[in-house]
């Protein structure tokens, strides 16, 4: 996988284009086979996508069974149609919560040093006989 991945990306690199997979396929296997790659791509997303909105609903609906799966369905797709929008306030706030709690509520099980530690010390600056002490001013 990672060999594939990586000569896509020198393939995209070489010959830059707008299409990324069908103009790879178009130039160097067939036009057929290029339509065929962009009608696939289509068609596993607009599966991929009808999965999620599928499981989604369903989680939903374990925790508000007043909606019905088909209403949160309808909530997630009128999300998806007004695009972006929607989606990034929620996000960032989402993601604010998150960091203040990582913040207040410290995992107390995760390894510190206290600030008057010797390995701190060594760490905040080296010694002046070491090799990297040029790098410190």
């Amino acid at each position: 996988m990672i060999s594939i991945m990586q000569s896509l990306g020198e393939l995209t690199t070489l010959y830059p284009s707008g299409g990324a997979f069908t103009g790879l396929a178009d130039r160097f296997v067939d036009k057929a086979f290029g339509v065929a790659v962009g009608w696939n791509y289509y068609i596993i997303w607009f599966c991929v996508l009808a999965n999620e909105y599928n499981v989604i609903s369903s989680i939903f609906t374990f925790w508000g069974p007043q909606v019905p799966v088909w209403g949160y369905f309808l909530i997630f797709w009128v999300g998806l149609c007004f695009g972006l929008k929607l989606y990034f306030p929620p996000l960032s706030t989402c993601q604010r919560m998150k960091l203040a709690n990582r913040i207040l509520y410290r995992d107390s099980s995760s390894p510190s040093l206290p600030s008057n530690s010797s390995a701190w010390k060594r760490l905040a600056r080296p010694s002046s006989g070491s090799l990297s002490s040029s790098c410190w001013v």
